[in-house]
């Protein structure tokens, strides 16, 4: 996450492609896809604004 951070800092990258494996137990990938939204998303808003 704080790779991404100082990229959207340091570069002023305002969109971000990121991806989800989807193979393997859906358990598992739905939980990711979850983290991915409570813990890496909202940080990453307040560091560049809104993230799309």
């Amino acid at each position: 996450m704080q790779r991404l951070a100082d990229a959207i800092a340091t570069a002023g990258v305002r969109r971000l492609l990121l991806m989800v494996a989807g193979a393997g137990d859906a358990t598992r990938t739905l939980a990711n896809i979850a983290r991915l939204g409570t813990e890496v998303l909202p940080p990453l808003r307040e560091v560049g604004g809104p993230v799309a």
